[in-house]
């Protein structure tokens, strides 16, 4: 998701920053480990591994749909912009599709999600799953605060004067 989904993101972020600095490539590695554990607590939320599995998969599917107009359209998947997608009509819909997106969502989107229920994970106890699962949880919330704090100024300036890369 980071890499796959984000590539409009990441080029418009690192044009951002200007010249290469330490400052810069630090912000972006911040950055980086931000956005990954992000996802990680957001599929973590999920209560048992079929709905993490159900969930990742949903969001492959919702994150090819969405790259694939950044890229191609140079969209920007805002507030409004998400309310036009809810109150679109089929009309407007078939006039979206075509053979590039049904490509994208293919690769990005279904082949992904078909592996994540693939996958074998090992059996764990009920007590150890939930060990697991708030060890890493725990883990990801303190990447996410600490990433944050560390580069607080980077990132308060960033959101403050880019906003169409935030949406």
């Amino acid at each position: 998701w980071i890499l796959l989904y984000n590539v409009s993101f990441w080029r418009q972020t690192v044009a951002a920053m200007g010249q290469a600095s330490i400052g810069a490539v630090l912000f972006l590695a911040s950055l980086l480990l931000l956005v990954v554990a992000l996802h990680a607590i957001v599929l973590l939320l999920a209560p048992t591994r079929s709905a993490m599995r159900a969930l990742a998969s949903l969001l492959f599917m919702v994150a090819a749909i969405g790259s694939y107009f950044v890229d191609a359209d140079g969209v920007s998947l805002d507030e409004d912009m998400l309310r036009n997608v809810a109150e679109t009509d089929l009309a407007e819909v078939a006039g979206l599709l075509s053979g590039g997106l049904v490509l994208h969502v293919l690769f990005l989107g279904v082949a992904p999600a078909i592996l994540v229920w693939r996958v074998v994970l090992p059996t764990t106890r009920w007590a150890a799953h939930l060990a697991q699962r708030a060890t890493f949880f725990a883990a990801a919330l303190a990447v996410c605060l600490t990433g944050v704090l560390v580069s607080y100024a980077s990132y308060a300036s960033y959101f403050r004067e880019y906003k169409s890369i935030r949406y």
